[in-house]
């Protein structure tokens, strides 16, 4: 009997090997790989599952009869007899408590994990920079004097990419107006957004760079990631509902915020957009969102992602108050002569 428990305990252990081989050993081969990683991470679950699975009917069989014949002598102590599988029963709820108490445990003991703090993130650093944060502890230093302050924001002249950052309520039509222009279809239903990047090829300064458009979240759970994505853009569109007042009135921090970060928008193109447009029943009619835009010092344009108007026509006029650079999403060099006429008078940026 000895025997026969002390073979199944180094079967117990064997299973418990391989499974924790099977399990690392994937995961060491493509943690070099993230990509890889995200489109193994499916299988890898299945793969962990089955091997616990295997492991705990392992540990069933080896310890179930242990656990039979000492309940039984309990049992003929007390002259008890029943049919009922109490030892089964024991083993089974014995896993059961083991499992939720190392979850309950892990779950109330969890680390966050260590991200930059956003919001301090770029606070005072150059805004628009690319530069890296290293995430390393250091010891403390004695005080400094006072940094001397920070220069005005100013566009680095070598990036690779142009960073559009599109801001606004929830619902107001922010993903439906990127993903015309960029995919040229809409939808819909309202799925809602934490934040999505977009990418196309555009013509810069005589070369080829990279339109980046950033869909940002509705929500304000978020102020973190709208710190970053304005301390990292290099232009914004502020897009409200006409059919909702409330959503103009929520962009107002939002473009505080904006000149907080870059101390000024007069040479940042930014954009106030009017969108559904095409709805009858509207909130906010032209002249008070011209009002605002007027008062915020940025260009204003009513669009409907839905009917496709004025989209192409927003991104268009975005390019060409962008006085730094000359750019264009024609990479081939081909223009009507409408848009090389209006080249020609607005002198920098046409979006093809």
């Amino acid at each position: 009997m000895m025997k026969l428990l002390v073979a199944k305990i180094l079967c117990m252990v064997g299973v418990f090997f391989f499974m924790l081989l099977g399990s690392l050993l994937p995961v060491k081969i493509i943690e070099s790989d993230f990509e890889k990683a995200h489109r193994s991470k499916k299988i890898l679950s299945l793969c962990n599952t089955f091997g616990g699975g295997v492991f705990l009917a392992t540990c069933f069989n080896a310890l179930l009869p242990a656990v039979r014949e000492k309940l039984q002598k309990v049992l003929s102590l007390g002259h008890i007899s029943t049919d009922y599988p109490l030892a089964e029963t024991i083993v089974l709820m014995g896993f059961f408590m083991t499992v939720f108490l190392e979850q309950l445990v892990l779950t109330f003991r969890k680390e966050r994990p260590a991200f930059i703090d956003l919001e301090t993130f770029n606070a005072s650093s150059d805004a628009g920079s690319d530069s890296e944060v290293s995430l390393g502890f250091q010891q403390p230093t004695p005080a400094l004097p006072a940094p001397p302050p920070t220069p005005a924001w100013k566009m680095p002249e070598q990036s690779n990419d142009y960073r559009v950052v599109v801001f606004g309520a929830g619902g107001v039509g922010k993903s439906s107006l990127v993903l015309r222009f960029v995919k040229g279809t809409f939808r819909d239903t309202y799925i809602p957004t934490i934040e999505d990047t977009y990418r196309q090829v555009i013509s810069c300064d005589k070369s080829v760079c990279t339109l980046q458009i950033t869909d940002t979240t509705g929500s304000h759970q978020f102020p973190a990631m709208q710190r970053l994505s304005i301390s990292k853009g290099h232009a914004f569109i502020l897009v409200f509902s006409v059919t909702s007042k409330q959503s103009l009135e929520e962009l107002g921090p939002i473009y505080k915020l904006i000149v907080q970060i870059k101390g000024s928008v007069e040479d940042i193109p930014v954009m106030l957009v009017g969108n559904k447009c095409d709805e009858t029943q509207r909130e906010v009619d032209t002249r008070e969102a011209q009002a605002v835009a007027q008062e915020w010092k940025c260009a204003f344009m009513e669009t409907s992602a839905k009917m496709n108007y004025n989209v192409k026509e927003l991104f268009q006029e975005l390019l060409t108050l962008e006085t730094r650079r000359n750019m264009s999403l024609n990479i081939d060099g081909k223009r009507s002569s409408k848009q090389k006429r209006t080249d020609r008078i607005k002198g920098k940026c046409v979006l093809m």
